[in-house]
């Protein structure tokens, strides 16, 4: 397996990039970003999990973690002047897990790992890909219905809910 080393995801919400830093990697790989004045409770994070299974697939997790926070109005002070900082109060994550045969080769793993990238990043649509590099989360937030994985996720939209 390659050293662990920071990973970058294209703009987050604010349109700047999130950097993501190796934390540890025993028993099992994490990242978290690093966002200056944040507490670490309020950094997003990236976790990995992996399993061989009674049945002999391994079973492969991986989850991004983004925390939710509380909104301190402007100017809310204490006694001695100081700001508070922004609070956790919830937070939201996505999680994809492989169940991988003894089978299979790098190049099916190969595939389904582009399929799976694809479908997230707008596939399904007739005119196009929304393009992961290049966008940022806006891009996501007002795509199209004709991307529908990535606008069901996003607007809550499921048949029949």
């Amino acid at each position: 397996m390659p050293a662990m080393t920071s990973i970058l995801l294209r703009k987050d919400s604010d349109n700047t990039d999130a950097v993501f830093f190796p934390v540890r990697d025993v028993p099992f790989p994490h990242w978290r970003t690093n966002v200056s004045g944040m507490t670490e409770a309020g950094q997003s994070r990236i976790e990995s999990q992996f399993e061989k299974q009674k049945n002999g697939k391994t079973r492969v997790n991986v989850k991004i973690i983004k925390p939710i926070m509380a909104v301190i109005p402007a100017g809310t002070v204490n006694a001695a002047g100081v700001q508070a900082g922004p609070t956790v109060v919830d937070e939201e994550s996505v999680s994809v897990t492989f169940f991988l045969s003894p089978s299979g080769t790098d190049a099916t793993r190969a595939e389904l790992t582009r399929m799976l990238a694809h479908l997230m990043s707008g596939g399904g649509s007739t005119t196009g890909q929304v393009a992961p590099v290049t966008g940022s989360a806006d891009t996501y937030r007002v795509a199209s219905s004709a991307y529908v994985v990535p606008y069901a996720i996003i607007n809550l939209l499921f048949p029949g809910a």
